[in-house]
């Protein structure tokens, strides 16, 4: 067991998951069913990544799966870089324009100044993200090890120094129990986050990397530490700042430079991966992979209310919701026995149809608030591969298969025959 490996990964998987769903998606589901929603959000979320690394711990697992499907875990580093590009420009359009009016004091030196109204600029602040998380991408794990130290202590002061010097009578320490949406809601919530959560991790390059580079015990160790102490912190740092951001609206440069900096870090983890897999395929492709997601960060200038970039915040949740582990469900998990040969024909195109035909009640469920549309909006992918099985038993063209009994009387007749 090697220790410090253990640490220093499981500070790298903590920081590459701290997203801007870790970091903001939990305010959401605050301010609609109180801290119980933090609860449905952080339990499921942990457990799921720290699974993951676990079940893939025999020798070779972890790179078979990457080898299985580089298209589909390209695709989430992608979509994740963009989700990433579109938050950053929210950010500076909806907080970090209020800065100097609200938190820098009168006597703040006037580069202070001049630094904060420009990072207020969307695209500037999305392109800084992009450039520091370039710069990180070229250097080795160790390197990565080392950073994500110091940035998980970083993040860890910023939101320590946060809550105690951001002390309002207005904002209880902790959120309230209930939010706008009745609590029942929760139980339909529930399944969605156990479905993404559980599944999702099994498509992110920067876990499976870790898996491949940390293998036995001390992999084992990274997972459990990296999720079970690390993350769980930095989410548990999000429930602090939530009852602020859901009573006034507000975020302060604290917290604002927490969600930056790890932004930095998971974007350019991904990236990393990106070069690893397209560099020796094709220039060009590997190019348009690291810079097309930050055209993202055109979606919130164009929004610019609070409630449009919050669906557009959500519409990109469905992506971890329902689109990636529905395709790790019906296509990635190997059913050979029990669909038979139809399992690669028809496993992504039943894939296809079971995130259009969910695709409308997740969003009844989470843009419209009918929260009870989300169970038969998770149940589509969920049955898909047993409507399958049904499907290949009774043959490709529709006819009735041909039943065990019969396949004696077919060999005896061949053989008379003879």
């Amino acid at each position: 067991m090697k220790w410090r490996e253990s640490i220093g990964r499981g500070a790298f998987l903590a920081c590459s998951w701290t997203w801007c769903i870790g970091m903001f998606l939990p305010v959401i589901l605050i301010a609609e069913f109180g801290w119980p929603g933090w609860l449905v959000f952080a339990v499921p979320n942990v457990l799921g990544a720290m699974a993951m690394g676990l079940i893939l711990r025999r020798p070779g697992a972890a790179e078979g799966l990457r080898q299985a499907h580089p298209g589909a875990m390209v695709a989430f580093s992608i979509v994740t870089m963009a989700f990433h590009a579109f938050f950053a420009a929210w950010l500076a359009i909806e907080w970090m324009a209020m800065l100097p009016m609200r938190d820098l004091p009168g006597d703040a030196p006037l580069w202070l100044y001049a630094i904060t109204t420009e990072l207020s600029k969307p695209w500037l602040l999305a392109l800084v993200v992009w450039f520091f998380a370039m710069l990180m991408s070229r250097t080795d794990s160790n390197a990565w090890k080392r950073w994500a130290m110091i940035f998980f202590g970083i993040s860890a002061l910023l939101i320590t120094a946060s809550v105690m010097l951001g002390v309002d009578d207005r904002v209880p320490l902790l959120p309230a129990m209930t939010g706008l949406s009745d609590a029942s809601g929760l139980l339909w919530l529930a399944p969605v986050c156990i479905f993404g959560f559980a599944l999702c991790p099994w498509l992110d390059l920067t876990f499976l990397r870790t898996r491949i580079e940390t293998p036995g015990r001390t992999g084992d160790l990274a997972f459990l530490l990296g999720f079970g102490g690390f993350f769980l912190a930095m989410i548990t740092g999000t429930l602090l700042y939530a009852g602020t951001l859901v009573v006034l609206w507000t975020m302060g440069g604290l917290v604002i430079t927490h969600i930056v900096i790890q932004s930095i870090f998971t974007v350019g983890a991904h990236m990393r991966e990106l070069i690893a897999i397209l560099a020796p395929r094709s220039a060009i492709l590997t190019i348009g992979a690291l810079l097309l997601p930050l055209a993202a960060w055109i979606v919130p200038p164009l929004l610019d209310q609070a409630l449009g970039n919050v669906s557009a915040y959500l519409v990109f949740m469905a992506a971890y919701g329902l689109v990636f582990p529905s395709y790790v469900w019906i296509v990635m998990i190997p059913r050979r026995r029990m669909l038979g040969t139809l399992a690669g024909r028809l496993a992504l195109p039943a894939c296809i149809g079971a995130i259009c035909l969910a695709a409308p009640l997740f969003w009844i469920g989470f843009i419209e608030r009918h929260w009870w549309a989300l169970a038969p909006g998770v149940a589509i992918p969920l049955l898909t591969p047993a409507a399958l099985a049904l499907f290949a038993g009774r043959g490709v063209a529709g006819a009735p298969a041909r039943s065990s009994a019969e396949k004696p009387v077919e060999r005896a007749e061949t053989v008379r025959n003879a």
